[in-house]
């Protein structure tokens, strides 16, 4: 759901509660009494979700009712707590192994079906969103009726997905959504015709883009805590109101790969802020680039029990 309005209101309440009354059904998954929106987002959120999009018996839903309830004795709630952990491992476990098949791609867009679990499908979208930076439909098999496909749909900012709804909406067995997230369902034997609508609106949408505004320009000196209490001020960040990505330029010699290769980092600020890179290390390599202007955003990390403001690096321009 877009993250405006009252659904905002709502989020920053239950982060608020949770802190206060530190209910321990939810901590117990959150491993801690003062949970940040990223643990609720990660930690908490698939937990609960996992049994919905994995669990096969009917049981697998009923257990997350019963680890809320308040009359639920502990005992119980410990081996609904390890099933819920389970399920969600599992969850991790499908979306890393699964298959895909009948990929329809273009530069402007990608559809795809995935072998299994279409409680999955929306996951799967938001992911291989991130990865390709285009529109993404996947489907996957009704699990109580294979002659239906139900497919998620993800797209970037500057995307309107209600106006491909609208336009094919005698096409759908059903169909709802927002601007940037939405659901269908079609016959399995329309499935090229509905990828090939999706694919022809993402091409004709890509022609005419809404123009998404400027990144913020930030100095080394503003990663701090002061900041970033400003900054938590506006969360949470989610559907309909994105995380801000700022743009922030530092030497290049700042910058040490990690001995497993898989991240980069600079310290600043006598170590009380970093900035952290997981791809596009060329750059590092390059003597001609003595300064890097990145874009990124903003979070705090705690390792150890020190709090560090973080840098995530998703663009060097």
């Amino acid at each position: 759901m877009p993250l405006v309005g009252n659904n905002l209101i709502f989020a920053k309440l239950m982060k608020q509660f949770l802190n206060q009354e530190h209910y321990h059904n939810l901590t117990a998954l959150l491993e801690t009494d003062f949970p940040s929106y990223d643990d609720v987002n990660f930690k908490l959120i698939p937990c609960l979700n996992a049994p919905g999009r994995v669990g096969k018996e009917m049981m697998d839903t009923i257990r997350v009712v019963s680890y809320l309830l308040p009359s639920t004795t502990e005992e119980k709630k410990n081996a609904l707590k390890m099933k819920l952990i389970s399920l969600n491992q599992q969850r991790k476990n499908v979306s890393a192994s699964m298959t895909f098949h009948s990929e329809l791609s273009s530069e402007h867009s990608y559809v795809v079906i995935q072998d299994s679990f279409s409680g999955l499908t929306g996951l799967v979208a938001n992911k291989l969103m991130n990865e390709k930076k285009v529109p993404v439909l996947v489907f996957a098999p009704m699990e109580n009726d294979p002659s239906l496909l139900v497919g998620s749909i993800r797209a970037p900012e500057g995307y309107s997905l209600l106006s491909f709804l609208h336009k094919n909406a005698g096409k759908f067995v059903a169909a709802g959504g927002h601007e940037r997230a939405c659901g269908i369902t079609i016959k399995k034997e329309d499935y090229y015709i509905a990828a090939t609508l999706f694919s022809t609106e993402a091409a004709l949408q890509a022609l005419n883009p809404v123009k998404i505004s400027d990144n913020l320009m930030i100095s080394p000196e503003d990663l701090c805590e002061e900041n970033y209490k400003i900054l938590e001020m506006f969360m949470p960040f989610g559907e309909g109101f994105a995380k801000p990505t700022f743009e922030l330029t530092i030497p290049r010699e700042f910058f040490r790969i990690a001995p497993s290769g898989l991240v980069a980092y600079a310290m600043l600020n006598q170590g009380n802020s970093k900035v952290t890179m997981f791809q596009g290390f060329d750059v590092l390599k390059d003597p001609d680039r003595e300064l890097l202007t990145l874009q990124g955003q903003i979070s705090r990390s705690v390792f150890r029990n020190k709090s560090t403001i973080e840098f995530k690096v998703t663009a060097v321009k």
